[in-house]
């Protein structure tokens, strides 16, 4: 309980506001300095950046055929290592609740806004139902059915034949359970880990926290009455952190007070390296709590932590990096500031201020703005405008500069945008294929990291699900073909490769 306490205060009161604040920059929130009658425009410098850099992103991840894929390890393993990748493939593109590109999608705004895209992989077990009408079965029809122990009589009718052969007529209700890899991306909010951890690896505690339903965690296996008596209010997480106040406005009442199973329960699934066996080395536990006072629910071991992290400027000797918000959100206010200056100006100079002489004149015929309006005065001279010039073009090197400030901290440039040399007139075509790969550095550098670091535990993860939860062949199609997969016969212990930039 103390170390889910400890990572919640890290997360909601150290990293929560820094990325509440880049998603208000990303999403042109007021900057908190507007003056009333000023002008208050904003430039998008965050949005424009990061929404240049996602097409290449989502092109290089799910444009090529073989993003990541297994390595044999000697010559007998070549068959498998290549069936595994496409298999993989498979259940990546084809077998999701949600298209993958969406996925992926979701992930990589998240790591570039906020500097934390988290992918989750879990193996899920799900029973389906299927009622069937059965007639003309003999005696030993019926024992079949009988003795098969997913199949359930519901109904029977017996008759005789004409030889005086019982005739059975029935209405049976087939269960199975079907396992498949899920795969989601997870709010950053959702996801904790201690304040000291550099890694997975040495990280003292890794969770998932989330508001579920009742109904959800009896589907899990979990007392009715007990989880509902669990059942929190939204005080218990979102008013303690800010980006899940920006995912849902304060005020909004999201339980359904009139059905028990639509209660929300504050869920923490989390992972932790302990002794439990007291021979003084520590083994990775899943630990399962529930309630605002982490109730243990579940305690157990497991063999891996089902999470992918990608971030696209890792800090050294940090788990947590920076993201390309934070390189631009200082510009975007300068920027602002900028333009504001000179709109200000502009406005200033087409609609001066006047003075007037008080009595002199009337203040309703003033105040119109109508093009062509009398203004009606008892002594001439009586109003006299402020001419002020525009000085608002002093500002347009300044906003130039800052434009190449952003350019040199992110790479993302109009050569950046992928344009044909040829279409480029003022230089050579050499010259400007160099430009244009140069630009391209900063997002190949960003697909790296994300493949080496996010990638490859994600495709090692899945691998381990499959090899470890599925124990009958999958019919699939494979290049084409329909191929059974035999999952347990994947050797864990492959090497995963990337192929980006």
């Amino acid at each position: 309980r103390l170390a889910i306490e400890d990572a919640v205060d890290f997360i909601d009161n150290t990293m929560s506001p820094r990325r509440a604040e880049a998603a208000d920059y990303y999403e042109g929130a007021p900057l908190g300095n507007e003056q009333e009658g000023r002008s208050q425009a904003q430039t998008m410098d965050v949005r424009d950046t990061v929404q240049a850099m996602l097409p290449s992103l989502i092109r290089i991840f799910c444009g090529s055929e073989k993003v990541v894929e297994y390595a044999p390890r000697g010559p007998e393993d070549i068959k498998m290592a290549k069936q595994a990748t496409d298999y993989v493939n498979y259940i990546l593109e084809n077998d999701q609740e949600q298209s993958y590109i969406e996925i992926l999608y979701q992930t990589f705004k998240d790591a570039l806004v906020k500097g934390c895209g988290v992918l989750k992989y879990d193996w899920r077990e799900t029973e389906s139902i299927e009622s069937e009408d059965l007639d003309q079965l003999t005696d030993e029809g019926l024992a079949a059915l009988n003795s098969d122990e997913n199949v359930e009589v519901t109904r029977l009718d017996t008759s005789m034949s004409e030889e005086g052969v019982p005739i059975h007529s029935v209405t049976v209700t087939r269960r199975s359970m079907n396992g498949r890899v899920v795969v989601a991306a997870v709010p950053p909010e959702e996801f904790l880990i201690n304040r000291y951890a550099r890694s997975f690896s040495d990280a003292d505690i890794v969770a998932h926290r989330k508001l579920v339903t009742v109904s959800e965690l009896v589907e899990m296996g979990y007392d009715f009455e007990e989880m509902l008596s669990l059942s929190t209010s939204d005080e218990d997480f979102d008013l303690k952190n800010q980006e899940a106040r920006q995912r849902e406005p304060l005020g909004e009442n999201r339980d359904y007070q009139d059905d028990d199973s639509r209660r929300r329960v504050l869920y923490v699934e989390a992972y932790m390296q302990l002794d439990t066996s007291g021979d003084g080395v520590s083994e990775l536990r899943k630990i399962c709590t529930a309630g605002p006072s982490y109730e243990i629910l579940r305690n157990e071991p497991a063999d891996d932590i089902p999470f992918a992290f990608f971030n696209p400027d890792p800090e050294p000797h940090s788990f947590f990096g920076l993201s390309i918000a934070d390189l631009t959100m200082d510009i975007q206010r300068i920027k602002s500031a900028v333009l504001r200056s000179s709109l200000d100006s502009l406005a200033m100079s087409t609609h001066p201020r006047v003075g007037v002489v008080e009595g002199q004149v009337s203040l309703e015929d003033v105040l119109n703005v109508e093009a062509g309006g009398i203004i009606r005065m008892r002594n001439a001279g009586a109003v006299q405008p402020f001419n002020l010039p525009f000085v608002g073009k002093e500002a347009f090197p300044m906003l130039q500069y800052l434009d190449e400030l952003r350019e040199n901290r992110t790479g993302i440039s109009k050569a950046a945008a992928g344009l044909s040399p040829d279409q480029l007139q003022s230089s050579t075509l050499a010259a400007v294929t160099q430009t244009i790969s140069a630009a391209q550095q900063r997002i190949e550098m960003v697909a790296r990291i994300f493949a080496e670091n996010g990638m490859k535990r994600l495709y090692k993860g899945v691998l381990k699900l499959v090899h470890t939860y599925q124990e009958q062949p999958k019919l699939v199609r494979l290049r084409n073909q329909f191929i059974p997969v035999q999952p347990d016969q994947f050797s864990t212990n492959m090497d995963v490769v990337t192929n980006v930039a």
